[in-house]
């Protein structure tokens, strides 16, 4: 019988992360769910937890080059990438995910943030509904650790467009939102410690996020106006807040 669900992992250089993650898949149910590991340093061989794993290894070509690679050879009819660091939110979510699930082309759900301080905080939340209404230009939306997908479905939109180097997985969401509403989960599914690259390079990721909304999405007349203009609030909010509350 084929897994109802196949969890990427992609790794590289980070073997605490990678035995957080594979332990943290180990305290659930994980009958019919596939592993994937895309190793980019050969490190996923000396792991306890990882018996039946499938493990590619292939060159550090990026992030979402691994998780192309680990979309390929998926076969879950649900994808989830769970990347090395990030954990279940508790060992009840894969049951609840499995039995919620079924009839979705994509899902999602809150996830918790761990601050570098070690507050855990779980994302408000989102109203798919209104945030499509403004082009999802307001600086929300689910991360790609709370994100379920039907796998056939991410690999005929070419799974992630590496031409973006921070929020391919966005893009893919918004693809995805062009032929389906989403299922809402209202359980907490992962967590997650913040540090990514859209922290770190926000400036960068704005300007991307636009880019995404403006190929994807093409809004023109007042919705493009409006489009704008929510990226420029969002960059203004996000350089105040880099600027005063994280010195």
């Amino acid at each position: 019988m084929d897994p109802w669900l196949t969890v990427v992992t992609i790794v590289k250089d980070d073997p605490s992360g990678l035995q957080e993650t594979v332990d943290s898949l180990a305290s659930g149910d994980v009958s019919g769910v596939e592993h994937i590991v895309v190793d980019g340093s050969h490190e996923a061989m000396h792991f306890r937890n990882l018996t039946g794993a499938t493990i590619i290894h292939q060159p550090p070509l990026g992030i979402y080059s691994a998780m192309n690679a680990g979309l390929a050879q998926a076969g879950g009819e649900y994808v989830w990438f769970l990347n090395a660091g990030d954990r279940v939110a508790d060992p009840q979510v894969l049951g609840h995910v499995r039995r919620e699930l079924p009839g979705a082309v994509w899902a999602y759900g809150p996830v918790i943030i761990e601050s570098v301080s070690g507050r855990a905080i779980q994302t408000p939340r989102w109203d798919y509904e209104t945030e499509r209404r403004y082009y999802f230009a307001r600086g929300h939306f689910p991360a790609h650790q709370g994100t379920f997908v039907r796998s056939q479905t991410a690999r005929s939109f070419g799974g992630f467009d590496t031409t973006f180097r921070i929020c391919a997985d966005y893009a893919l969401s918004l693809r995805l939102s062009e032929i389906a509403t989403p299922m809402e989960l209202t359980f907490p599914v992962a967590r997650f410690k913040e540090g990514g690259a859209s922290t770190v390079q926000w400036r960068t990721s704005v300007r991307e996020f636009h880019r995404a909304r403006r190929q994807i999405l093409a809004p023109t007349g007042l919705s493009g106006v409006r489009e704008r203009m929510h990226t420029a609030r969002q960059y203004a909010l996000l350089g105040a807040y880099r600027t005063f509350f994280q010195k």
